[in-house]
C-alpha cells in the first residue's frame, strides 16, 4: 500500500521504515552496558535499577524485547579486556555509565555502533567525541555531567554552612585531581585554606588519609568524587563522625549511611535518561540526532541527626536551602513517599513540551499544589510511540496514583480510560470527548474522567481555509495524518474533505508516525507536486516542529499546522487554541481533584482562546507574499 492511500483504510497497515526493527514490536534489543562496578558501588547499582526500571516503564520487557550484558568498568583484569568481551557480545547499542576512559576503551574496539553515554566529569565537545550538544553527529549522544562545576559549589556550600570555619581538608585520587583543582580555586576565593589529600594505589589507606586530616587541623572536609571512593561511604561516615568532623560527599546514599551532607546530581535520572534515549533509538532515531543533555537536577541532603551528634548547628541559610531541594533523610523522605501523586501521562516528548509542563504546574499552583511540596508528578512519555501508552497507563495504574493528567493527547487519554475506571482522569483533547466515549455529557460527564475540548475538527476547517487565503492559487494539497493516532487521522480527513469540497481544492492523503516517515512523506510530496501541507493535529507532531520546518524550507513548500510551537520553530502558519493554556487548564482541574472533588462533578471546558500566527521570515524563504489584511488578522507575526 502506498503512504498516499485514502485516509479510511490507514488503520489497517502502516507505512513503516525500512529499518527492520520498526516492522517488529517485539524485535530483541541486545544492550551492552560498561560502568562501574554495581555489586561494589550502592550508586552504580542504583543506576542501573533505575535503567532497567525506566525500559520497563516503556513498556519494554527484559527478555522479551530487550537483553542487558554488563561489564565492569572496574575489571581486575583492565578496562580493555571487558570492553572487548562485550563488543564481542554484539550488542545493538552499549550504554557507557562514568569517566571518560569507559568511552575511551569502547572506542578503541573499532565499536561503530550507537553509544548511549552517562558522562561524568567529561565534555564530549572537548575531547572531540561529538561536534555540539544540540547535534552531536557521529553514534555517540547521551547524559553528560560536569563534575568541576559541581566540587566549587561544594565548597561553597560548605562555607555557607561553616562561615567561621576556614581550614578545608580535600580527599582525592587521580580520577578526581582536575576537580581538586576547582575545589581550591573555590576555597581560595572564598578566603579559605585548603589542605590536599591525595590517594594513591587502591585500595586506598582511608584510616591513614582521616589521621593526616586530623594531622592538618582541619575543620571540615570535602570528599570528592571517584568511583572508587563510592563504595567506601559507610567507611567516611565512621572516621567522620569520631573526629566531629563536618565532611560533604557526592553521593546521597553517603548521608543516608550516617553522613551529614551531600550536594550531586540526581545520579538515577541520569540512567533513566539514558534508558528513554534506549527507547529513542530503538524506535529508529539516529544518535547523531538527539542532543546530548545536561543533568540538570541536584540533591542537596543533611543528616540532622548526625548534625546533632557531631555539636555543630547549621544556620537557617543551609536548613532551608536543603528544604527548597526536598530531599531530607529519615521522616522527610517518608513524608515526601507520602505526597500525592499525579501520573502525567502523554504520546509525544518531554523534552518538546517542556513550556506545556511548566503551565500544567502553573495551573497546579494555582489550587495550591507545588510539585515536590504536597505532590509528586511522575511523568510517562511515549516519544511517539502510541502503541506504548496502554503499558504506560498500566504502570501509572500499578503505581496507584492519584489522578491521571493526558493533555493534549487523545491516544493517552483513550489509554487511561481503558486502564481505569476508579482512578480520576483530566484529559486536554481536540475531539469530541462524548463520542470518544469518555464522557457521558459535557455539563455531566460521569464515571471518572473529565477536563478539555478544544475543538479540533472545527479548527481543521478554519485552518484550510486561513492557508486557501494566503495561497488562492494553491489548488492541490497533501494532507499529512498519524496512522498511530487514529481518531485525529479519521476526524482530520472528514473535516478537510468537507473543507476541500466548499474551496474547490484537491487533496491527497499520506501518513508518518515516525521522523523517518516524516522525511520519506516529504520525498513523496514532491513526487507528487503538491502545491501547500496540510499537517493534522498530534502531540508526536508538535514534537516534531524543527523537522518539518526544515523539511519544509528545504522543498520550498507552504505548510499549516496546528500548534503554535510549530510556527515558533519555523512552519508558516498555525491556528489552534493555546496549548500552554489548555495545560495550564488541566493542571487547575487536577487540583481540583486533588482537594476532593469528583471528575463526574466537573463538567468539561470548552475552549475560548485561538492563537492565529504566521511566521513572516519563514514565509520571505518561500517566496509567499502575505495579504495585509490577513497579517492584520494574526494574534502574533513572528519577524
Amino acid at each position: 500500500m502506498r503512504r498516499r492511500d485514502f485516509i479510511t483504510i490507514i488503520a489497517g497497515v502502516a507505512a513503516w521504515p525500512v529499518v527492520a526493527r520498526a516492522q517488529q514490536a517485539a524485535a530483541l534489543t541486545r544492550i551492552g552496558y560498561f560502568g562501574p562496578n554495581r555489586v561494589q558501588a550502592q550508586v552504580a547499582a542504583l543506576g542501573f535499577q533505575a535503567f532497567r526500571d525506566q525500559l520497563t516503564a516503556l513498556g519494554r520487557s527484559d527478555g522479551v524485547n530487550f537483553i542487558v550484558e554488563e561489564k565492569a568498568l572496574d575489571d581486575p583484569r583492565g578496562p580493555s579486556v571487558a570492553a572487548t568481551e562485550l563488543i564481542q557480545w554484539r550488542p545493538d547499542v552499549v550504554v557507557i555509565a562514568g569517566p571518560e576512559i569507559g568511552l575511551q576503551t569502547v572506542l578503541a574496539t573499532k565499536y561503530s555502533g550507537p553509544i548511549i553515554l552517562i558522562a561524568i566529569n567529561f565534555d564530549p565537545i572537548v575531547h572531540g567525541y561529538v561536534k555540539s550538544l544540540s547535534h552531536p553527529g557521529g553514534n555517540v549522544t547521551g547524559v553528560a555531567f560536569q563534575q568541576l562545576a559541581l566540587a566549587q559549589k561544594q565548597v561553597e556550600i560548605l562555607k555557607q554552612a561553616f562561615p567561621d570555619r576556614t581550614r578545608l581538608a580535600a580527599l582525592f585520587d587521580g580520577q578526581s585531581a582536575d576537580q581538586f583543582a576547582a575545589a581550591e580555586q573555590a576555597a581560595k576565593s572564598l578566603g579559605m585554606q585548603i589542605q590536599p589529600l591525595k590517594l594513591d594505589n587502591p585500595p586506598y589507606d582511608f584510616d591513614a588519609a582521616f589521621r593526616s586530616v586530623s594531622a592538618s587541623s582541619a575543620q571540615i572536609a570535602i570528599v570528592l568524587s571517584s568511583p572508587l571512593f563510592a563504595p567506601q561511604s559507610a567507611k567516611i561516615v565512621e572516621l567522620a563522625t569520631a573526629r566531629r568532623l563536618p565532611t560533604m560527599f557526592i553521593f546521597g546514599n553517603y548521608v543516608e549511611a550516617g553522613g551529614l551532607m551531600s550536594y550531586g546530581v540526581d545520579f538515577p535520572r541520569m540512567f533513566q535518561r539514558a534508558a528513554d534515549y534506549v527507547d529513542k533509538l530503538r524506535n529508529g532515531e539516529k544518535p547523531a540526532d538527539l542532543p546530548i543533555e545536561q543533568a540538570d537536577k541536584f540533591e542537596f541532603i543533611i543528616n540532622l541527626k548526625t548534625a546533632k551528634e557531631i555539636g555543630v548547628e547549621l544556620p537557617t541559610g543551609i536548613l532551608l536551602l536543603g528544604a527548597a531541594a526536598a530531599t531530607w533523610t529519615d521522616a522527610a523522605r517518608a513524608q515526601r513517599q507520602a505526597l500525592p501523586v499525579v501520573g502525567l501521562l502523554h504520546g509525544a516528548s518531554q523534552e518538546k513540551f517542556a513550556a506545556n509542563v511548566a503551565a500544567f504546574k502553573q495551573g497546579l499552583s494555582q489550587t495550591g499544589f507545588v510539585d515536590g511540596k504536597n505532590v509528586t508528578i511522575e511523568y510517562r512519555w511515549a516519544n511517539g510511540q502510541y502503541d506504548q501508552l496502554p503499558a504506560l497507563a498500566a504502570d501509572l495504574v500499578r503505581r496507584q496514583v492519584a489522578v491521571i493528567a493526558t493533555p493534549g493527547n487523545a491516544p493517552a487519554a483513550l489509554a487511561a480510560k481503558a486502564a481505569t475506571t476508579t482512578i480520576p482522569i483530566v484529559f486536554g483533547v481536540g475531539e469530541n470527548p462524548v463520542t470518544m466515549g469518555l464522557a457521558t455529557s459535557l455539563a455531566k460527564p460521569g464515571g471518572n474522567a473529565t477536563g478539555f475540548n478544544f475543538f479540533a475538527n472545527e479548527i481543521d476547517a478554519k485552518r484550510l481555509g486561513l492557508m486557501h487565503e494566503l495561497l488562492p492559487k494553491a489548488k492541490r494539497f497533501a494532507v499529512l495524518v498519524n496512522p498511530k493516532n487514529t481518531i485525529s487521522a479519521e476526524n482530520t480527513s472528514s473535516a478537510i474533505k468537507d473543507a476541500a469540497h466548499d474551496l474547490s481544492l484537491e487533496t491527497l492523503y499520506f501518513k508518518a508516525s515516525t521522523p523517518a516517515e516524516i522525511d520519506a512523506a516529504f520525498a513523496d510530496f514532491a513526487r507528487e507536486r503538491v502545491n501547500a501541507l496540510f499537517i493534522a493535529p498530534d502531540g508526536f507532531y508538535t514534537s516534531r516542529g524543527a523537522q518539518f520546518a526544515t523539511l519544509a524550507v528545504r522543498d520550498r513548500l507552504p505548510a499549516t499546522c496546528f500548534a503554535r510551537e510549530m510556527a515558533e520553530a519555523g512552519v508558516l502558519m498555525s491556528y489552534s487554541t493555546s496549548l500552554a493554556d489548555m495545560f495550564r487548564q488541566v493542571g487547575i482541574y487536577t487540583g481540583s481533584v486533588l482537594k476532593g472533588t469528583k471528575p463526574a462533578d466537573l463538567p468539561i471546558l470548552q475552549a475560548t482562546k485561538f492563537d492565529f500566527v504566521i511566521n513572516l521570515q519563514t514565509a520571505r524563504s518561500l517566496g509567499v507574499d502575505v495579504p495585509p489584511m490577513l497579517l492584520a488578522r494574526a494574534d502574533e507575526v513572528i519577524e
